[in-house]
Protein backbone atom coordinates (compact mmCIF):
# COMPACT_ATOMS: atom_id res chain seq x y z
CA UNK A 1 0.00 0.00 0.00
CA UNK A 2 2.86 2.13 0.99
CA UNK A 3 4.81 1.68 -2.52
CA UNK A 4 1.12 2.81 -4.06
CA UNK A 5 0.86 5.88 -2.49
CA UNK A 6 4.65 6.41 -3.29
CA UNK A 7 4.13 5.90 -6.80
CA UNK A 8 0.94 8.26 -6.99
CA UNK A 9 2.75 10.95 -5.61
CA UNK A 10 5.79 10.86 -7.47
CA UNK A 11 3.19 10.65 -10.62
CA UNK A 12 1.54 13.91 -8.99
CA UNK A 13 4.50 15.58 -8.68
CA UNK A 14 6.13 14.78 -12.29
CA UNK A 15 2.15 15.65 -14.07
CA UNK A 16 2.70 19.12 -12.48
CA UNK A 17 6.14 19.69 -13.74
CA UNK A 18 5.02 19.19 -16.74
CA UNK A 19 2.04 20.88 -16.51
CA UNK A 20 3.73 24.15 -15.42
CA UNK A 21 6.35 23.24 -17.79
CA UNK A 22 3.19 23.25 -20.75
CA UNK A 23 1.91 26.65 -19.41
CA UNK A 24 5.58 28.16 -19.73
CA UNK A 25 5.22 28.90 -15.73
CA UNK A 26 7.54 31.37 -14.69
CA UNK A 27 7.42 32.70 -10.82
CA UNK A 28 6.64 36.33 -10.33
CA UNK A 29 10.47 37.70 -9.70
CA UNK A 30 11.10 38.34 -5.93
CA UNK A 31 10.54 42.13 -6.20
CA UNK A 32 11.27 43.29 -2.26
CA UNK A 33 14.01 45.09 -3.39
CA UNK A 34 11.76 47.78 -5.30
CA UNK A 35 13.53 51.32 -4.14
CA UNK A 36 10.88 52.78 -1.31
CA UNK A 37 12.25 56.16 -1.67
CA UNK A 38 11.37 55.66 -5.28
CA UNK A 39 7.66 54.38 -4.56
CA UNK A 40 7.26 56.91 -1.96
CA UNK A 41 8.09 59.56 -4.33
CA UNK A 42 5.96 57.71 -6.98
CA UNK A 43 2.72 57.79 -5.05
CA UNK A 44 3.08 61.48 -3.67
CA UNK A 45 3.59 62.42 -7.60
CA UNK A 46 1.77 60.58 -9.20
CA UNK A 47 -1.15 58.58 -7.13
CA UNK A 48 -3.97 61.51 -8.07
CA UNK A 49 -6.21 61.98 -5.79
CA UNK A 50 -8.19 65.17 -6.77
CA UNK A 51 -9.45 66.57 -3.21
CA UNK A 52 -6.00 67.11 -2.12
CA UNK A 53 -5.73 70.99 -4.17
CA UNK A 54 -1.88 70.81 -4.47
CA UNK A 55 -0.92 71.01 -0.78
CA UNK A 56 2.16 69.30 0.25
CA UNK A 57 1.20 65.11 1.22
CA UNK A 58 3.54 62.42 2.83
CA UNK A 59 2.38 58.55 2.37
CA UNK A 60 2.89 55.22 3.56
CA UNK A 61 2.04 51.94 1.77
CA UNK A 62 1.62 48.14 3.43
CA UNK A 63 3.17 45.27 0.78
CA UNK A 64 0.15 42.72 0.00
CA UNK A 65 2.02 40.65 -2.35
CA UNK A 66 3.11 40.25 -6.11
CA UNK A 67 2.01 38.47 -8.95
CA UNK A 68 2.76 37.85 -12.71
CA UNK A 69 0.16 38.01 -15.58
CA UNK A 70 1.90 37.36 -18.57
CA UNK A 71 4.91 39.13 -18.54
CA UNK A 72 3.40 41.99 -16.51
CA UNK A 73 4.58 41.79 -12.36
CA UNK A 74 2.09 44.08 -10.03
CA UNK A 75 3.22 45.03 -6.71
CA UNK A 76 0.34 45.07 -4.56
CA UNK A 77 -0.40 47.25 -1.75
CA UNK A 78 -2.85 49.07 0.87
CA UNK A 79 -1.83 53.12 0.56
CA UNK A 80 -1.98 56.05 2.66
CA UNK A 81 -1.80 59.21 1.23
CA UNK A 82 -2.41 62.38 3.43
CA UNK A 83 -2.39 66.05 3.38
CA UNK A 84 0.33 67.77 5.83
CA UNK A 85 0.51 70.98 6.67
CA UNK A 86 3.90 72.85 8.83
CA UNK A 87 2.49 74.58 12.47
CA UNK A 88 3.56 77.88 14.01
CA UNK A 89 6.90 75.78 15.42
CA UNK A 90 7.84 74.44 11.24
CA UNK A 91 6.59 71.28 12.54
CA UNK A 92 4.98 68.70 9.79
CA UNK A 93 1.35 68.11 11.43
CA UNK A 94 -0.56 65.71 9.38
CA UNK A 95 -4.11 66.77 8.33
CA UNK A 96 -6.78 67.70 6.13
CA UNK A 97 -7.74 65.11 3.27
CA UNK A 98 -6.41 61.64 3.27
CA UNK A 99 -7.26 58.39 1.66
CA UNK A 100 -6.69 54.89 2.57
CA UNK A 101 -7.21 52.42 -0.46
CA UNK A 102 -5.88 48.83 -2.44
CA UNK A 103 -3.30 49.70 -4.81
CA UNK A 104 -2.00 47.77 -7.31
CA UNK A 105 1.33 49.06 -8.93
CA UNK A 106 2.54 47.58 -12.56
CA UNK A 107 6.21 47.21 -12.15
CA UNK A 108 8.95 47.18 -14.79
CA UNK A 109 12.70 46.23 -14.88
CA UNK A 110 14.66 49.42 -16.40
CA UNK A 111 18.48 48.67 -17.20
CA UNK A 112 18.42 46.38 -13.76
CA UNK A 113 16.41 48.92 -11.83
CA UNK A 114 12.75 48.09 -10.86
CA UNK A 115 10.56 51.32 -11.39
CA UNK A 116 6.90 51.58 -11.40
CA UNK A 117 5.45 52.11 -14.65
CA UNK A 118 1.68 52.33 -13.77
CA UNK A 119 -0.96 51.94 -11.18
CA UNK A 120 -4.65 50.79 -10.86
CA UNK A 121 -6.74 51.60 -8.10
CA UNK A 122 -10.58 50.82 -7.62
CA UNK A 123 -12.98 53.59 -8.00
CA UNK A 124 -15.58 54.42 -5.27
CA UNK A 125 -19.03 53.75 -5.43
CA UNK A 126 -20.76 50.97 -6.79
CA UNK A 127 -17.63 50.72 -9.35
CA UNK A 128 -15.56 49.44 -6.13
CA UNK A 129 -16.67 45.63 -6.15
CA UNK A 130 -16.45 45.48 -9.75
CA UNK A 131 -12.99 47.30 -9.86
CA UNK A 132 -11.65 44.90 -6.89
CA UNK A 133 -12.07 41.98 -9.17
CA UNK A 134 -10.56 43.18 -12.01
CA UNK A 135 -7.19 44.70 -10.54
CA UNK A 136 -6.67 42.03 -7.62
CA UNK A 137 -6.33 38.15 -8.33
CA UNK A 138 -8.54 36.26 -5.56
CA UNK A 139 -5.48 35.70 -3.40
CA UNK A 140 -4.49 39.05 -3.16
CA UNK A 141 -8.00 40.30 -2.21
CA UNK A 142 -8.04 37.70 0.46
CA UNK A 143 -4.75 39.39 1.54
CA UNK A 144 -6.35 42.43 1.57
CA UNK A 145 -9.41 41.29 3.53
CA UNK A 146 -11.75 44.51 3.32
CA UNK A 147 -13.83 44.03 6.50
CA UNK A 148 -14.02 47.55 8.50
CA UNK A 149 -12.00 46.29 11.43
CA UNK A 150 -9.02 45.38 9.56
CA UNK A 151 -8.67 48.01 7.25
CA UNK A 152 -9.04 50.36 10.31
CA UNK A 153 -5.90 48.34 11.70
CA UNK A 154 -4.46 48.66 8.75
CA UNK A 155 -4.58 52.44 8.28
CA UNK A 156 -3.91 53.39 12.10
CA UNK A 157 -0.42 51.58 11.15
CA UNK A 158 -0.27 53.56 7.98
CA UNK A 159 -0.96 56.76 9.78
CA UNK A 160 2.04 56.11 12.33
CA UNK A 161 4.30 55.32 9.24
CA UNK A 162 3.51 58.92 7.71
CA UNK A 163 3.37 60.58 10.44
CA UNK A 164 7.70 59.11 11.23
CA UNK A 165 8.40 60.13 7.65
CA UNK A 166 7.16 63.81 8.81
CA UNK A 167 9.73 63.82 11.29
Amino acid sequence: MRKLFDIGMFLIVVAAFFLLIQLDYKPAPAYSYVNQADLDAYIEEKLNVSTFGGKPTVAAYDEVGFDRRGAQTYLYTWVLKSQYTIDKDGKKVMDGTAVSLPVAFLLHNENGRTIVRDYDSPRDGNLYANDMNLIFPKHIQAKLNLNQERTAARTNKLQVIAQDKLR
